[in-house]
C-alpha cells in the first residue's frame, strides 16, 4: 500500500532525533532548512552534528543515552540509533503517545516515512517508494534534481507576490487563470526574473 504524501507546517515544532551518526546527520540537514528545532540525543555524536550545533541555534545535541521523557515535548521523533532494539522501543513509545515516529531502515516500527526530498526554495517535492527501495527514491530524486531548475526558488518567490495583485487587479475568475499562466511562462522564459513591468504587459493583453 502507497503512503499518502501530506505536505505539514513543521516550522518552529520540535523534533527529536536518536542518534549522532551518519543517518541522523542528513535527516537533520534537511529538517533545519524548514525552520525546525532540533533535539538530537546519542551517547556519541558525530563531528558534523557538532560543527552543525555551532552554526544553528536552533540545534541542540545532547551526549547521553535516550531517555523516555525526550519526547514529551517533540512533534515528530527520527530513529535512528544502530541499535535495532532501541530503535523499536523508542517507535513502541511515540506510537503509545500518539507522537509521530519514523526508524530508519524500519517502515514496520514507523508511522511516518521521510521522503526523499528535492527543494527548490518554496517548491518542495517528496518520493517515496512506501519503503520498497530507499535506493530507487534516490534515483527518483536525482531525475528530478537534474530536471528542475535551480531559478524555480526565485520565480515561486516572485509569482508568490505577484498572485494577490492579480487577484486584487483582475476581478474574472477566467481572466485571473490566463495572468497566471502568462506570467508564469514570461518568467520561465527570463529564467526566473519576473517584474512589474511583465505584469503591467500581462494585465494590459488581457484588456
Amino acid at each position: 500500500m502507497a503512503y499518502f504524501p501530506f505536505f505539514i507546517d513543521i516550522q518552529d515544532k520540535h523534533c527529536l532525533v536518536v542518534g549522532g551518526g551518519a543517518v541522523a546527520s542528513r535527516k537533520v540537514n534537511v529538517l533545519l532548512s524548514f525552520g525546525v528545532y532540533i533535539t538530537v540525543v546519542a551517547p556519541v555524536i558525530c563531528d558534523e552534528l557538532k560543527e552543525l550545533e555551532k552554526e544553528e541555534a536552533r540545534l541542540i545535541l545532547l551526549e547521553r543515552e535516550f531517555q523516555t521523557t525526550d519526547i514529551s515535548q517533540s512533534f515528530f521523533v527520527i530513529a535512528a540509533t544502530s541499535n535495532a532494539t532501541v530503535n523499536e522501543a523508542i517507535s513502541v513509545l511515540c506510537k503509545q503517545a500518539n507522537t509521530l515516529v519514523n526508524v530508519a531502515d524500519s517502515r514496520e516500527n514507523s508511522n511516518y516515512l521521510f521522503p526523499s526530498i528535492v527543494k527548490r526554495g518554496d517548491v518542495v517535492v517528496g518520493t517515496s517508494t512506501s519503503g520498497n527501495s530507499p535506493d530507487l527514491a534516490k534515483w527518483v530524486r536525482t531525475q528530478l534534481e537534474e530536471a528542475i531548475p535551480d531559478y524555480v526558488a526565485e520565480l515561486t518567490a516572485s509569482l508568490g507576490m505577484y498572485r494577490d495583485v492579480i487577484k486584487e487587479r483582475v476581478p474574472s475568475k477566467e481572466k485571473r487563470k490566463e495572468a497566471f499562466k502568462e506570467l508564469l511562462y514570461l518568467g520561465m522564459k527570463a529564467q526566473g526574473k519576473v517584474d512589474d513591468t511583465m505584469l503591467e504587459k500581462v494585465l494590459k493583453d488581457l484588456k
